[in-house]
């Protein structure tokens, strides 16, 4: 298991200059896992919030698609996201592994040039107590170019270096290092060392190697949703645990399954694992309306994958899931996150209170703020939640006007929700009045 301790952003749309939030204490324990994580941040229209997870999700991307920067709809779409002023932008990692090991990653991508590129790409490893300590470099890359690495002290690691060196050497500066694990024939040499003849032997987490490999599973536990599109998404039918260890011990990921607005795209031999994530759906969705009676999959085979289509059944109608009302697509949509972070995973949703009611928003929270096993970091405008995250240590952030990030701390019965909406958060002001709209509508 992983949790996110620190995150670092700049150059992202409207965010400049460099925002930083924190996600636990800055102590590196394995305490940090005894208990549940939720963050809500909070801020005005067009503060910056959006534009984080946006930030995130680039930075997950980067890490496990070895084509993202080369595809010309990613490239373009990354012309227009990076900050104008500065066409430069860079996102720095802070995380811990449940053996109380930390690291940093941070990529930086040069958009000066018609096509962005990663400038630069570095992996340490935190060697003191808190994450404002001592860091060792364990890799740093330049322009494509390696400029430093930790060699490993055991002939069995100094194996690993080598077989990494020349991998890294081939890398472009299109792709992250992170995307070499996900490399079938990369992966196939490095775990006939550490895995001959079917004998596990566990990573040294001090090492170069265990770094990438800590990285890439980290990404593979972190889901971003940012609001339903026509565009696929990866759907989980299985923990990211279960990832990490066909990472670890096979030559292969596991396929993929992919969801849109209209269809789910399975491979045959996942269909099963589909359907009990389905059924799974099913019960989360009932909670919020209670006349659904089931979720049907209708599929048509074309090769080795499956066209699925759902379809909601009511009492007395059904309706295919197209045509659902938005409020339970999103919650559909934001299944997989929601159930990520209950198990284990790190989670990241953009304006989760769109299209939920109050009530049902209030409990969801309340949930992980008690039951949780992983992370979860929500953007939202709904106040209600406050009173539930006030008392948790890291759990109310808000972005102000001036794109800082302003923790909420505890002070007495002081309310975070009267606070903000009286404009006393540093930087939001909300000196809006009600006859200021007169201007704008009139008195009639």
């Amino acid at each position: 298991m992983f949790r996110i301790m620190r995150i670092e952003v700049s150059g992202i749309k409207g965010i400049k200059d460099k925002i930083s939030f924190d996600f636990e204490n800055q102590t590196i324990s394995k305490r940090i896992f005894d208990k549940p994580a939720i963050k809500a941040i909070y801020g005005t229209n067009g503060s910056g919030k959006t534009a984080i997870l946006t930030a995130i999700d680039i930075y997950i991307n980067l890490c496990l698609d070895s084509f993202y920067l080369l595809k010309i709809d990613n490239s373009a779409s990354l012309k227009k996201l990076i900050n104008k002023q500065t066409n430069f932008f860079e996102i720095k990692v802070y995380f811990i592994t449940d053996d109380a090991v930390a690291y940093t990653h941070r990529i930086s991508i040069n958009a000066r040039a018609d096509k962005p590129y990663i400038e630069e790409e570095e992996i340490d490893r935190i060697v003191g107590k808190t994450i404002n300590g001592e860091n060792e470099v364990l890799l740093r890359i330049k322009n494509a170019e390696c400029i430093s690495y930790r060699d490993s002290e055991t002939e069995l690691y100094k194996k690993t270096d080598d077989i990494v060196k020349e991998a890294i050497a081939k890398v472009s500066e299109y792709r992250s290092v992170i995307t070499l694990i996900g490399d079938g024939i990369f992966r196939s040499k490095i775990i006939k060392i550490f895995n001959p003849e079917g004998r596990n032997k566990p990573l040294d987490n001090k090492t170069t190697i265990a770094a990438i490999f800590n990285t890439r599973i980290l990404s593979l536990s972190t889901y971003v949703y940012l609001g339903a599109s026509d565009k696929h998404k990866e759907v989980t039918v299985g923990s990211f645990l279960e990832y990490a260890d066909a990472l670890k011990s096979k030559i292969s990921e596991p396929d993929k399954v992919y969801m849109s607005q209209t269809e789910i795209v399975v491979p045959v031999g996942r269909i099963d694992e589909l359907k009990e994530h389905i059924q799974s759906v099913y019960k989360f969705i009932r909670l919020f309306k209670p006349t659904l009676k089931g979720i049907e999959l209708i599929k048509t085979q074309e090769g080795e994958k499956y066209r699925c289509r759902m379809v909601m059944v009511y009492p007395e109608y059904s309706v295919d899931y197209e045509y659902e009302s938005a409020g339970i697509k999103n919650l559909i949509y934001m299944y997989d996150c929601l159930e990520n972070s209950s198990r284990g995973g790190i989670s990241f949703i953009d304006e989760m209170d769109v299209n939920i009611n109050e009530i049902y928003l209030e409990r969801l929270c309340s949930y992980f703020m008690k039951y949780g096993k992983g992370q979860l970091c929500i953007t939202i405008h709904n106040t209600a939640p406050m009173k539930i995250l006030k008392g948790g240590k890291h759990s109310l952030d808000f972005i102000n006007c001036s794109q800082e990030a302003i923790s909420w701390i505890k002070n007495g019965s002081k309310s975070p929700s009267n606070d903000y909406k009286d404009g006393m958060i540093p930087g939001i002001p909300f000196n809006v009045n009600d006859f200021d709209f007169i201007e704008v509508f009139g008195e009639s």
